[in-house]
């Protein structure tokens, strides 16, 4: 009787130490789940920062590009009314020239018809 009663004690004692090893267990598991989601979130967090901060970098070089286009685009215009204008005198002065000798001609006709 009595070694029964023993046999049945160290059962229950190895159910509880298997009990307390298994919920030893079982949260060092959970503990390890939470440090892992902990990590993931500041992952993700790094991730989130990263994106934003290569986010702003396209928008700032997107802003330099539209810069740049309009600076050129200002540029070319500035050229063609310097062409403009370069045209304009250019035809000025040919019509100034023509003029001029068209006026010479004339004096000169005038001067011959005098003459004779």
């Amino acid at each position: 009787m009595l070694g029964k009663k023993d046999k049945k004690k160290k059962k229950e004692k190895k159910k509880k130490k298997t009990e307390k090893k298994k919920k030893k267990k079982t949260e060092k598991k959970e503990e390890k789940k939470k440090k892992k989601k902990k990590k993931k979130k500041k992952k993700k967090k790094k991730k989130k920062k990263k994106k934003k901060k290569k986010k702003k970098k396209k928008k700032k070089k997107k802003k330099k590009k539209k810069k740049k286009k309009k600076k050129k685009k200002k540029k070319k215009k500035k050229k063609k009314k310097k062409k403009k204008k370069k045209k304009k005198k250019k035809k000025k002065k040919e019509e100034e020239e023509e003029e001029e000798e068209e006026e010479e001609k004339v004096k000169n006709a005038a001067e011959l018809y005098i003459q004779v």
